[in-house]
């Protein structure tokens, strides 16, 4: 649509149409946000421990230079929300996911949809200067990557989870065939068994000592004969 808008064939008129459908999907970046929820828990809300990173801004002594470059970068605070997962039997042996929010504020959309909305209502005529499709584009490309590499941290947190999952499943797996031998022994029969074992050990090393005793009996033997 940004790109639609910025085809110098167009009217007013079709740009304030392209400008309500655009108000309208970046409107539902925030349904979006708001009622995506698993188990009752708005997963871009703030049920978990909300917090706040904010980016210093840097300086730069290069002379200012003009450019008609949109800007790309995502915005500087972002809100996040974590959740915390218990992963072992024992107290600290947790692990955490953090959401980044993504309302159209925390995306960088907001002034998108404040200036969408005022298109809408009346004045057009900086339409084609102000909005021509360039600022929007540097704004959504900045929101998609955003939303890009929340996936990819979203995706490698799974794959540490299904990890995890799958260790702890290994191991509960090895503790119940481990006490299942342990309290389902049959007692007369271990006993019988180390009872035998026993008695063969004992007739081994009789049987060693006799056989090391022998030559020490014919050396004698010989010594008596000489």
């Amino acid at each position: 649509l940004s790109l639609q808008a910025s085809n110098g064939t167009l009217q007013s008129e079709d740009r304030q149409e392209i400008a309500l459908e655009m108000n309208t999907l970046a409107s539902n970046i925030d349904a979006i946000s708001k009622n995506t929820k698993f188990n009752g828990l708005g997963l871009f809300g703030k049920n978990g421990a909300s917090t706040t990173s904010t980016t210093p801004p840097t300086t730069s002594t290069t002379p200012p230079t003009t450019s008609t470059t949109p800007p790309t970068t995502p915005p500087t605070a972002a809100t996040s929300t974590s959740f915390q997962f218990q992963v072992g039997a024992n107290s600290g042996e947790t692990t955490s996911v953090t959401i980044q929010s993504m309302d159209s504020a925390s995306l960088g959309l907001a002034s998108l949809v404040k200036q969408v909305g005022s298109l809408a209502k009346g004045v057009q005529a900086s339409f084609a200067a102000s909005f021509a499709g360039t600022t929007a584009l540097g704004k959504l490309d900045a929101a998609i990557k955003m939303v890009s590499d929340q996936r990819a941290q979203l995706g490698a947190a799974q794959n540490g989870l299904s990890h995890t999952v799958n260790s702890l499943e290994a191991t509960t797996t090895n503790l119940s065939a481990a006490n299942s031998r342990i309290k389902d022994v049959d007692m007369a029969q271990e006993m019988t068994s180390y009872t035998s074992s026993n008695i063969l050990l004992q007739a081994a090393t009789s049987m060693l000592s006799q056989a090391n005793s022998m030559p020490q009996s014919v050396l004698t033997l010989l010594q008596n004969i000489g």
